[in-house]
């Protein structure tokens, strides 16, 4: 089995039970509090991630990228923490004094004094998460990250039946961040050392470029709902913010991939050679499309009759899943070139390819909205999102001669249609129970996998490489 797989295999794990407990929060939120109070959560999200945005700068990807290294680890995970500790307390300055504003703006008089300690809770999480993942420990940092989403998820459920709405949703993020604080700190091997200078330096320097990556990758989640909350109420919000989450359940392997694919080139590259980063990169392609793919089809199939279950104010965001889910397409495809980009310590060539994205998808999104309504977020968000996969595969054909598998990915494209058309015979073109929309999903699935078994022969062999292993 390959060292690829293997390393993937207790992340693809942690990301699925994490993806399973988002949506399974979402959905609860979504049926038990509406979509108001969905969106106003939704923003409140939006906002803190802004904050915390400005007070990170792409201190995290440097870290991860310094520890990966291997030396001064310690001194490192200081630097950082200190670092975003002075940028985050103007950013809280500004919150105290416009409080009156960022309040009405999300819909909660309680959403400042939340959004503060939320705050800082992240930048203590973070910290350790940039360690765990320099370490090469991003299954265990995943299997933190899946607590962490089931503690908000209990916590929701607590506090929506004693009443508490909005503020019980705020407080369960905090709680949750808690939580991955205390575990990750026991996974965490690295011991805190007094920065120098030049630990100092050596962040910025990376971060110069890498900064502009984590704008992008906070652009890519957050944009649309930032531009909405000037444009439309919190329902259509809550809509939106819904029609986002299960799009995200179709890629849950891709996700996987990607998160671990950063450590291991890393290691190629010093190690292993530029052969050993082209099959690296190759098999990520394969394995990501596998779940990709099947996801748009099976979602544009079944995506209706889930809306619908979840009530009838739900169904007015079906277009709005079509266009995203494609754009969800393009990214797990996109997150493995830029991945692979950063690992050759190339951050000036995603710096271009950043800046780029994040102004269309900014003006994109203001345009579009402001032209054809809500809907137009989400056909801004996948087209800006589509130009930058397509950058991002120029500058990695500049780096390193990789080949795309086009007949794996074509095999998959065929067998993902083959189980469209099942779904659809089963589906009669009608809605369908909650239940009877499950069902159909794992019957989709199980479909799915039995012909790319059948239509793909790298992948035959490495199930029974896995089977082999575990039993």
């Amino acid at each position: 089995m390959s060292r690829l797989i293997k390393s993937s295999l207790g992340s693809f794990v942690s990301r699925v039970g994490l993806g399973i407990t988002e949506i399974v929060g979402i959905i609860y939120v979504a049926d038990v509090a509406g979509a108001s109070t969905l969106g106003t959560y939704a923003l409140f999200v939006a906002v803190y991630v802004l904050a915390l945005l400005l007070s990170s700068l792409g201190i995290w990807e440097a870290t991860v990228k310094r520890i990966a290294e291997g030396k001064l680890q310690g001194e490192f995970l200081v630097a950082e923490f200190l670092i975003r500790l002075v940028l985050s307390l103007p950013i809280v300055l500004v919150l105290v004094l416009f409080r009156d504003t960022v309040s009405a703006y999300i819909g909660s008089p309680v959403a400042v004094p939340y959004l503060i300690v939320t705050l800082f809770a992240v930048m203590f999480a973070e910290t350790i998460s940039s360690g765990l993942h320099g370490e090469q420990r991003v299954g265990r940092a995943e299997f933190t990250l899946f607590l962490s989403g089931v503690t908000k998820l209990v916590c929701w459920v607590v506090f929506l039946w004693q009443g508490y709405g909005a503020a019980g949703l705020f407080a369960g993020l905090v709680l949750s961040k808690v939580v991955y604080i205390v575990v990750g700190a026991q996974f965490l091997t690295i011991r805190p050392r007094r920065p120098t200078r030049e630990q100092f330096a050596s962040l910025f320097e990376f971060s110069r470029y890498s900064w502009m990556s984590t704008v992008r990758n906070q652009a890519w989640l957050w944009t649309d709902t930032i531009v909405l909350g000037f444009f439309v109420a919190s329902e259509l919000i809550g809509v939106y913010e819904l029609t986002w989450r299960i799009s995200a359940a179709f890629f849950l392997v891709s996700s996987a991939l990607s998160a671990t694919l950063y450590a291991n080139v890393d290691r190629m590259i010093r190690n292993d050679g530029l052969d050993s980063v082209k099959r690296a990169v190759n098999e990520s392609l394969v394995y990501s499309g596998i779940m990709a793919i099947p996801g748009v089809v099976g979602g544009l199939v079944v995506a209706r009759s889930l809306l619908l279950a979840l009530g009838q104010q739900y169904t007015v965001g079906y277009w709005v899943f079509v266009i995203l889910i494609f754009a969800r397409l393009a990214h797990s495809y996109e997150e493995i070139f830029a991945k692979v980009i950063n690992a050759f310590d190339r951050p000036d060539l995603m710096f271009r390819a950043n800046v780029i994205y994040v102004v269309l998808n900014l003006v994109g999104n203001v345009v579009a909205i402001a032209a054809v309504g809500w809907v137009g977020a989400a056909i801004a968000t996948a087209a800006s999102m589509a130009i930058r996969t397509a950058l991002s595969y120029r500058y990695l054909r500049s780096l390193v001669d990789i080949t795309i598998p086009k007949r794996e990915i074509l095999s998959e494209v065929c067998a993902a249609i083959l189980m469209g058309i099942a779904l659809f015979w089963f589906t009669r073109g009608g809605t369908l129970s909650f239940v009877e929309t499950v069902s159909a999903v794992v019957g989709g699935a199980a479909i799915y996998a039995i012909l790319v078994l059948v239509f793909i022969g790298r992948v035959r062999t490495r199930v029974k490489s896995l089977v082999a292993t575990v039993i």
